[in-house]
């Protein structure tokens, strides 16, 4: 609905006052403006709205002060190749900068296109206008804490994390753990980076600790996956009980198992402190079972291959965990 009344708008006040000119440019402003918005709220909005209209901005001015000096195709072209190096660079910083990048490329190529308003500069100057109508419109918007966007995406982590964890002993394993990264990776993306000194919220904090605990979890279920051990079908489960509870459901009581190998220990302990950190409880996060290794067991090579498959991400997910053998 935003987007749409945010690109009417701007085009229906120009047809009014004989200025369809500029209400295109505005009406391309608020286009770019809610192709990077999102369902949260203002404060998380308005700075991602702001990064990509700040660079569609500059490569409309760019391409429209080249457009009206009358560059020449040399020009043009280098000019492009300029910006074409400056937008890669932007998309290497992450998903805001990707947007970024790719906004100030195609502003600039529309810029040296389209036909200029008079004076050509107004052309730049009206976009971001259409982006503030856009944000103007979602100012009365709020968002429940059950249907928050990060609350949503760390519920999802955790049914992935319960569907890896289903998934144990299985050829299903590494399919599901793909899964699992792409819900770690979301979840990420939402977070903000954490700025020592700088106060944060007690929610951001849950959230933040919630994630890293399911971070430390799956680091300890790939030890799991890879050596093909699965785990009882009431702990696959937990997981997502506590992804019920974080959308505001009852805490679940954690399954009476007993683990009989030390990387099973691993994983219930931090499994444990998961389910801790997320009914708000502190809890210590890295706490890994340090213990000789046994027969049956795992050694401190398991975490390192545990730390390995987790940090690999998707550049190893097209490898299956190996059926151990029998002989």
């Amino acid at each position: 609905m935003r987007a749409a009344v945010g690109m009417a708008v701007p085009l229906l006040a120009g047809l009014l006052f004989g200025r369809l000119d500029l209400g295109v440019f505005a009406a391309l402003g608020a286009m770019h403006a809610t192709m990077n918005d999102r369902v949260e709220p203002l404060r998380l909005r308005a700075p991602r709205i702001a990064l990509a209209l700040a660079a569609s901005t500059t490569g409309m001015l760019i391409g429209a002060e080249l457009q009206y000096r009358g560059a020449g195709g040399l020009e043009i072209g280098l000019a492009l190749t300029l910006v074409g190096f400056v937008g890669g660079a932007l998309s290497a910083t992450g998903p805001r900068g990707s947007a970024a990048g790719m906004l100030l490329l195609v502003s600039a190529s529309l810029g040296g296109g389209m036909a200029l308003p008079h004076p050509w500069w107004t052309a730049p100057a009206m976009m971001p206008c259409g982006a503030a109508l856009v944000l103007l419109l979602g100012l009365r918007y709020r968002t429940d804490v059950r249907t928050d966007p990060r609350t949503v995406a760390l519920a999802d982590v955790y049914r992935a994390l319960g569907g890896m964890l289903a998934a144990l002993g299985t050829p299903d394993g590494a399919a599901a753990r793909r899964v699992l990264t792409g819900r770690l990776n979301q979840m990420q993306d939402l977070l903000p980076p954490s700025r020592p000194g700088r106060p944060e919220s007690e929610r951001l904090r849950w959230l933040r600790r919630s994630y890293e605990a399911a971070l430390g979890t799956t680091e300890a279920a790939a030890g799991l996956l890879w050596a093909w051990r699965p785990v009882p079908p009431e702990v696959a489960a937990f997981p997502a009980a506590l992804a019920r509870q974080i959308t505001g459901g009852p805490a679940p009581d954690y399954p009476g198992w007993q683990p009989d190998t030390p990387s099973r220990t691993a994983f219930d302990t931090a499994l444990r402190a998961a389910a801790d950190t997320v009914s708000g409880r502190w809890a210590p996060l890295d706490t890994a079972a340090r213990r000789r290794p046994t027969r049956g067991g795992c050694g401190p090579g398991c975490c390192r291959a545990a730390r390995c498959a987790t940090a690999c991400g998707s550049r190893c997910a097209w490898r299956s965990p190996r059926r151990p053998s029998t002989g």
